[in-house]
């Protein structure tokens, strides 16, 4: 009987630090890969991401690590996991103010990998992500700054949307 009661006590300690290591895990990974993105090693900020990711979904930081691991792919040219990033990214986090970037990643990896079907979709997408009323102004901007640190702005005209990636046109998408 002692020995049940011993080991039902070292097993609640266990489970009891290793849940408070796993939050600080999570703070811990992100703060890392912040750090490695001010430093200017993408490389191994993408490790922590990605290890934040596959740590759990009820991670704090996963919206910024999905994000930051679909811009770390298309960077390096591995389109097919920055699709399944960013497509992740749009189902898990409808409303975010990234994701008419992550739309427009997608737009141009499928004009990338030439699947058409899906291109008008995501223009749409992009469209209609804002109701906007440009009344008395001739555009409407918005602006995200990424994780890895990258500077988004979406330019929102009359008859079409600019995106700029570090002030650099990344996609124009006409209506």
């Amino acid at each position: 009987m002692k020995k049940i009661s011993f080991l039902v006590i070292i097993f609640t300690v266990f489970m009891t630090l290793s849940s408070a290591g796993f939050a600080q895990s999570d703070t811990s990974f992100y703060n890392t890969a912040k750090d490695a993105v001010a430093t200017g090693d993408k490389d191994y900020a993408f490790m922590c991401f990605r290890s934040l990711l596959k740590l759990t979904h009820e991670s704090r930081y996963h919206k910024e690590a999905l994000f930051a691991t679909g811009e770390y792919y298309y960077s390096i040219g591995d389109y097919r996991s920055a699709d399944k990033a960013f497509s992740s990214f749009i189902d898990a986090y409808p409303k975010d103010e990234a994701l008419p970037y992550s739309i427009v990643y997608l737009l141009k990896l499928s004009k990338q990998m030439q699947i058409s079907k899906t291109i008008e979709d995501l223009r749409k997408q992009v469209i209609t992500f804002k109701q906007l009323s440009l009344l008395f102004s001739e555009f409407k901007e918005l602006s995200f700054i990424s994780p890895l640190n990258l500077h988004y702005k979406a330019i929102y005209f009359i008859d079409r949307i600019e995106i700029y990636i570090n002030e650099a046109l990344f996609e124009k998408i006409y209506f």
